[in-house]
């Protein structure tokens, strides 16, 4: 077993470790990518107001009507509540990857629109998650998340000493290239292991998040969320949305939870879509939800996460688990290191191979 699980780790390093490393790459950027961006632009991400003045902050329909009076053209499709102190809120216009249009919280100014590709951070996202190849190459980042967990799993298996050689298994030498590539190799996944474990269970829910999900339903007999809804087909087509009226029943299902995402429909019949956050939870908007008749406001079928089974309760907390928000900056910056770590998995395996393959003997 341990032969095999040897063979297994080489040849899934040599042939995926190229790719594997692409992928960590990219995840590593988009753990620091809203500090990043936030820091090159600070006056369209950050409020003017500081959050000590005591001034208070508009409410989300305010917000939207900034946004539908500076595009007037234009379809809001989400609003992005302030997630901190000094965040703004954020408008996308027509489509997921539209316009982005930045509202202050407390003056209501809006402070400026781009692209949703203006920033490195959505083509990585596009690239990392498989979308830009459709379910094919979502299956074969699926396949990659598969691949790092046996890699995380054999590597320790295969590592794991016999009590007379736990001296020689927790060195550490730079005496040749060779030994420092060896250990390098080692102790990178001795150290990062948890966290590619993470990373790799939680790529794996991610890409393969309906059948997980339907499992547990059928274990748990749960009621898939969100359930077949039947709304007129005018509903949501007669203007703007009353966005205070479904803030308020959205705060009325849910009075505990805050708000952080509001998405409308993109077609007449369809509810609006309510994401909520409660204080201490990992997920950065939070994991309940509530769904909303787009005309009248009225609750249609709300998804609470303290009310949930363990089985969807784990689901939930998987997402949080693979980008490294559970434990604040201590823990994305270890994620940050994970993914840089697949390069350097990728560049002393290959050179620890090529060192130690087998040559033809001279004549």
């Amino acid at each position: 077993m341990r032969r095999f699980l040897f063979l297994a780790h080489r040849w899934l390093g040599l042939i995926l470790g190229i790719f594997l490393a692409i992928q960590g790459l990219l995840g590593a950027y988009l753990v620091v990518a809203d500090p990043v961006d936030r820091w090159l632009h600070p006056g369209l991400l950050t409020s003017a107001s500081s959050p000590e003045t005591g001034s208070e902050r508009i409410d989300p329909a305010e917000a939207y009507r900034a946004a539908a009076a500076a595009h007037p053209d234009r379809t809001i499709r989400h609003l992005w509540l302030p997630r901190d102190g000094d965040g703004v809120y954020r408008a996308i216009l027509d489509a997921d990857h539209g316009e982005r249009v930045y509202i202050d919280p407390v003056s209501g100014e809006v402070l400026g629109s781009r692209d949703a590709f203006a920033t490195l951070a959505t083509p990585v996202r596009v690239l990392h998650t498989g979308e830009i190849g459709g379910p094919w190459l979502e299956t074969a980042v699926g396949l990659l998340a598969v691949a790092l967990l046996v890699l995380a799993v054999s590597g320790i298996v295969v590592w794991w000493p016999s009590r007379n050689r736990l001296r020689r298994a927790f060195a550490f030498s730079t005496r040749n290239l060779a030994t420092l590539a060896r250990d390098s190799h080692r102790w990178a996944g001795l150290l990062l292991l948890p966290f590619l474990v993470l990373i790799a269970v939680g790529g794996i829910y991610l890409i393969f998040h309906h059948s997980a999900q339907a499992l547990v339903n059928a274990v748990w007999d749960r009621e898939p969320f969100p359930p077949p809804l039947a709304l007129e087909e005018s509903a949501g087509a007669n203007g703007a949305p009353p966005v205070a009226d479904l803030v308020a029943s959205a705060r009325g299902a849910l009075p505990q939870a805050r708000i952080t995402l509001l998405s409308f429909p993109d077609e007449p019949g369809s509810p609006v879509a309510v994401r909520m956050r409660y204080p201490g939870e990992w997920h950065p908007i939070g994991n309940s939800a509530a769904l909303l008749h787009p005309d009248s406001g009225k609750v249609l079928a709300a998804y609470d996460l303290k009310s949930a089974d363990p089985g969807t309760f784990a689901l939930d907390h998987l997402y949080p688990l693979h980008i490294g928000t559970y434990g604040g900056t201590p823990t994305r910056t270890l994620h940050f290191l994970a993914g840089l770590a697949t390069s350097l998995f990728a560049i002393t395996g290959t050179y620890l191979w090529w060192r130690r393959r087998p040559r033809p003997r001279r004549a």
